[in-house]
């Protein structure tokens, strides 16, 4: 045999002994064994127990293929996957940060309540950075599920799709969302689609856009947050259909509210290490009714612990709210013919029959009252009148552990009565008045419409 002879032999046999090898690496036998192994280093890193349907790789070009995926923690918290692809170059696969050029997840579903949960890792071992950890030119989610229930509400994510791609520290994210189901006492309320963008870095996360378009809730939004997550803010604006809202949460709200006209809200949330969450909500400008009221303007503002608020509408007058340190909630309102039958409808108040309804309130009112309500805080001044058909009344004064009446004064039924003093929350009361009637006769023929017996004695 001449050298040339042999050493082709040579090469022949190791050729051979290659695609032997290859041909046993790439046995079902054998990936069903690789696939073992990758389990049991995942269960004995991670806690979660991690099954196949099928498992399958190709070493060039570089694929893996796994179909029926079980995800489990010890506590029984699981989530499915359909199928898994991936595809890489061992070139890239080997650097500090392993890179995959593709990732395809199709089917996930998913309880957001019951997600399973690694365990936490007591050897010391760094947590690594998410940033540099792995590199994926092409991320893809497909067909994806996310639901859960808390109490009587039960919510779902579907048709969830994603493109992402995160390369030199650099992340991208495109995902839709067909709709969210939510269920509450055989009621269901829709909302969506959603589509969302999101940038980010290590040192910064950018929310390009988040959109939902459809349904009662239709709304779009911005953001961005340092890679700290020191500081962070989001621009939102948005349509609210409260009525199909509130009949979906609870249809007896809906007849007290009565709201008509969506609601329109321009909002500018912020949070800060230092000073905590931040945010202003207001009206976009379009005015609603709400239990009887006209609202042409509403306005909330939070900052340093605090919540303010102002309503007003020309059509009853303005009423301003801050919450203060010492518990208490300070109100002011300036009124002007604010008709009270609507808010002691929605107080479910019911007067006595025959009570004029007509009635409105103007003046001013400054109050400073405790929550939980105790009344023996409540302080505060109050200069009001009233008027109704056949009747009126007017009221100044004040309180602070009791009531400081200045004066107050009702003409009704053709009587007139004036009254001033004190009234102690001991029941310690102090007044003094007068009660003139012009014309008795007049009167009594006023009073016999509500009381007979008076008109027939």
């Amino acid at each position: 045999m001449t050298i040339k002879r042999t050493i082709l032999l040579v090469l022949g046999i190791m050729a051979a002994l290659v695609v032997a090898g290859i041909v046993a690496l790439h046995l079902s036998s054998f990936q069903r064994g690789v696939a073992d192994r990758v389990t049991a280093a995942i269960q004995a890193k991670t806690c979660l127990s991690v099954e196949f349907r099928s498992f399958g790789y190709r070493l060039w070009p570089a694929a893996l293929e796994a179909r029926g995926i079980t995800v489990s923690d010890p506590s029984g918290r699981t989530l499915t996957i359909e199928a898994i692809d991936a595809s890489w170059a061992w070139s890239q696969l080997i650097r500090d940060t392993p890179r995959l050029h593709r990732l395809s997840i199709e089917g996930l579903d998913a309880d957001a309540f019951e997600m399973p949960m690694p365990c936490s890792a007591d050897d010391g071992t760094p947590v690594p950075d998410p940033w540099s950890a792995v590199a994926v030119d092409e991320l893809a989610i497909s067909r994806a599920g996310v639901s859960g229930q808390s109490a009587d509400l039960e919510f779902s994510w579907t048709g969830i799709e994603a493109q992402a791609a995160l390369v030199d520290q650099k992340l991208g994210i495109r995902m839709k969302a067909e709709s969210l189901h939510l269920d509450r006492n055989e009621r269901n309320l829709v909302v969506g689609p959603l589509e969302l963008e999101l940038q980010g870095s290590p040192e910064d996360l950018q929310l390009k856009s988040l959109k939902i378009t459809d349904g009662p809730i239709t709304c779009e939004a911005t953001g961005s947050a340092d890679g700290n997550g020191r500081e962070a803010t989001a621009q939102v604006s948005g349509t609210v259909g409260l009525e199909e809202i509130l009949h979906w949460w609870d249809p007896s709200i809906t007849a007290l509210v009565n709201p008509k006209g969506p609601l329109g809200v321009v909002a500018d949330i912020g949070w800060n290490t230092d000073s905590g969450l931040q945010g202003e909500a207001r009206l976009d400008g379009r005015p609603i009714d709400l239990a009887g009221y006209t609202f042409s303007r509403l306005e909330a503002t939070y900052a340093n612990g605090r919540l303010t608020a102002e309503a007003a509408d020309p059509s009853w007058g303005l009423i301003e709210m801050e919450s203060a340190a010492d518990g208490l909630v300070e109100i002011k309102a300036l009124l002007d013919g604010l008709m009270p039958a609507p808010a002691l409808a929605f107080a479910q108040i019911e007067l006595p029959e025959g009570s004029p309804t007509d009635g409105v309130l103007s003046g001013d009112l400054h109050a400073r009252v405790p929550l939980p309500l105790q009344i023996e805080r409540i302080t505060g001044t109050a200069d009001l009148e009233a008027k109704w058909t056949g009747g009126w009344a007017k009221l100044k004064g004040s309180a602070d552990h009791g009531l400081v009446i200045d004066r107050a004064e009702v003409g009704i039924f053709g009587t007139t009565a004036e009254v001033s003093g004190t009234v102690t929350l001991e029941g310690n009361i102090d007044l003094k008045g007068t009660v003139a009637v012009p014309e008795p006769g007049k009167t009594i023929t006023r009073l016999s419409t509500f009381l007979p017996e008076i008109g027939n004695p």
